[in-house]
């Protein structure tokens, strides 16, 4: 290489080499475990127009775009100059991680900060990276989350199983939202703060001490310095929050346009509440990837207003296969490719 010596990429590490090897493997498993599906899909599909499930597939895009920006802009924040291709690659790739992969999220962050180790971003940053990013997302869904529960109370149908988890949901977001702005007004007194409330809980947990305490100091020094971060550059940190506003209205483009490709027109305010419900139990469910979970609630909200139960299913079935089977072959074939 004209006598020059060539600089070696980081090592990804052992969960990289996991990752390519088992990728397929999770890829047949996924699909083999939910065969059942594909059944309901092809009958949601039938007679469904194929103009607007290409719109459909446009604001799926147009998510996961906005989702690499509110990557890209967190980590200019934190002062990382990371290009948004790769941005972009670590988005898909956390996308697969946290849909294909056994403990979901937690698993989707790791495989993001082997990659991103990969593509020399070092392993603090990429992991205050995804914190960041879901302190935006979260932040970005509490407008959408609040205006869905103003709806669902006033709905005289809509079930006492829609309505509490979103409110003990909301409560919490909410308080977390509340801890936010505190953090951002007093960003020195953050991490200090979450290591008292942490000896608090161990005083319950005495095996588990010495590993709460280092763990709470760890994110404390993090949200700290996000928060130190976001105070310093208030129009920097604006850029992310808006784009993870954006991804969630993508997100209800997507329910949208699946209703006007099944022949119904269904209000904003509706969307705008099946599409929160579906968000917040995608969280809180204990079943992977919120299986079996995401469908039913978003049919007994959409039903609460009226729409026939067939739609209903139809249109919670279409939305699964934009948010989780997409995400999740793009994310395979985007990862496999780019090798």
């Amino acid at each position: 290489m004209n006598g020059q010596a060539v600089s070696p990429l980081p090592r990804a590490g052992i969960l990289f080499r996991v990752l390519w090897v088992i990728a397929p493997l999770a890829i047949v498993v996924v699909v083999l475990s939910r065969l059942a599906e594909f059944s309901a899909i092809a009958g949601a599909l039938a007679g469904a127009s194929p103009i607007w499930l290409g719109a459909a597939v446009i604001c799926t895009a147009l998510y996961t775009v906005n989702q690499s920006l509110v990557y890209h802009g967190v980590f200019r924040l934190m002062g990382a100059a990371v290009p948004f291709g790769d941005a972009l690659g670590l988005t898909l790739v956390m996308a697969f991680a946290s849909l294909a992969l056994p403990a979901g999220t937690a698993t989707g962050v790791t495989y993001f900060v082997s990659e991103a180790r990969r593509r020399r971003v070092a392993a603090p940053l990429a992991l205050l990276t995804a914190l960041g990013y879901y302190l935006f997302d979260y932040g970005a869904f509490v407008p959408i989350l609040l205006a869905a529960l103003v709806v669902l109370h006033g709905a005289s149908d809509a079930g006492v199983l829609s309505l509490m988890p979103l409110t003990v949901f909301g409560g919490l977001i909410a308080a977390v939202a509340g801890a936010a702005v505190w953090g951002l007004l007093h960003p020195d007194r953050v991490a200090a703060v979450i290591a008292r409330a942490a000896g608090e809980v161990a005083r319950l947990t005495p095996a588990r001490r010495e590993w709460l305490a280092g763990a709470a100091v760890t994110l404390g020094r993090e949200i700290q310095e996000i928060c130190a971060a976001v105070r310093r550059a208030p129009v920097r940190a604006s850029r992310p929050f808006l784009h993870a506003f954006l991804l969630h209205a993508a997100g209800i483009g997507v329910l949208g346009a699946i209703f006007v490709a099944l022949g119904w027109t269904v209000p904003l305010s509706v969307l705008i509440s099946a599409y929160a419900a579906g968000g917040v139990f995608m969280v809180v469910s204990i079943t992977p990837s919120a299986t079996g979970v995401v469908e039913p609630v978003m049919m007994l909200v959409l039903t609460s207003f009226g729409v026939p139960l067939e739609v209903a299913a139809a249109a919670a079935v279409l939305f699964r296969v934009f948010t989780f089977w997409l995400p999740l072959f793009a994310g395979f074939l985007a990862w496999r490719l780019a090798r």
